[in-house]
């Protein structure tokens, strides 16, 4: 067993998560440097970050390397990459620190629903409104990471596109359908936990 674990650690999806994971210092350094040339930088790693989030999966199954360590990495890699930028933009003042505390909350709930129902052979599929979620937040983490005000000249108008703002905007968006995906989940686990049919009589 400890062998099979060994190569599962190490064959080619699971490494490009843990590359995700080993990332995450690198982002948080660059999210932390005054320059402009690190508002590049930093946005450019995590879409090269958010890539590997595909690949890996999409590896895992035309390889048939899906693995029980896989299943737990992959989720645990996208937690800990967006908790991780969620409190620095907070300690930044980039976004309100209740914005990131609901979000944080609710993924922790979700995940321990979770859990609590794989261990009783329940299977809940994930609805598409915590796919949107993942993508506003997604797009959220970009436009923060870009961050400041910048000017464009596009003949003779010169719009202003001020990407904290919009990051945050579009994170609002993200925490309703976080919230929402969540009450759905939560409705589905006890639709599943506490069937009617099983009443007692």
């Amino acid at each position: 067993m400890a062998k099979t674990l060994k190569q599962d650690f190490f064959n080619l999806p699971n490494s490009l998560t843990m590359l995700r994971i080993l990332a995450i210092p690198l982002i948080i350094y660059f999210i932390y440097q005054p320059a402009p040339i690190f508002h590049f930088w930093a946005p450019m790693t995590f879409t090269i970050v958010s890539i590997t989030d595909f690949f890996d999966g999409f590896l895992a199954r035309k390889m048939r390397l899906v693995s029980v360590l896989g299943k737990f990495l992959d989720p645990l890699a996208d937690k800990l990459l967006i908790n991780a930028m969620l409190i620095a933009f907070v300690h930044l003042d980039r976004i309100p620190f209740w914005v990131a505390i609901l979000i944080i909350l609710r993924d922790t709930t979700i995940d321990s629903l979770r859990s609590l129902a794989s261990s009783e052979g329940v299977v809940i599929a994930a609805s598409w409104w915590g796919k949107w979620k993942t993508a506003f937040q997604m797009f959220a983490m970009m436009f923060l990471l870009v961050h400041g005000t910048y000017y464009w000249n596009l003949l003779f108008y010169k719009p202003i596109v001020d990407f904290n703002y919009l990051g945050n905007i579009v994170l609002y968006i993200a925490l309703a359908f976080s919230l929402w995906s969540g009450i759905d989940y939560f409705y589905k686990f006890l639709k599943n936990a506490f069937p009617k049919n099983s009443e007692s009589k």
